[in-house]
């Protein structure tokens, strides 16, 4: 992911291929804290808190990726909207 220059840099924009890879890297670490935090038992607050606070920073990130266009951002949206449905009714 260090590739892709941080928010306001002035240098080049990063090419699609780059903001392909970063989306789809963040997806699958949101993936991933979904099964966990699935996973977890329901009395290990702290471990689910922690879960959630991964998915935000992940979720955050993709907010501010140099190159990530509204119509992008609405897809990644959708995909994880899609993902912690199938997640949740596949209990």
């Amino acid at each position: 992911m260090s590739d892709i220059p941080p928010a306001g840099h002035d240098g080049p924009a990063p090419s699609a291929d780059a903001v392909s890879v970063q989306i789809n890297t963040v997806l699958v670490l949101l993936q991933r804290a979904l099964v966990a935090e699935r996973r977890t038992e329901p009395q290990d607050s702290v471990r689910i808190q922690q879960l959630g606070e991964q998915r935000a920073a992940a979720l955050q990130d993709l907010r501010t990726l140099p190159g990530a266009t509204p119509q992008t951002l609405r897809t990644i949206s959708a995909r994880y909207a899609a993902l912690h449905t199938e997640l949740v009714e596949g209990e």
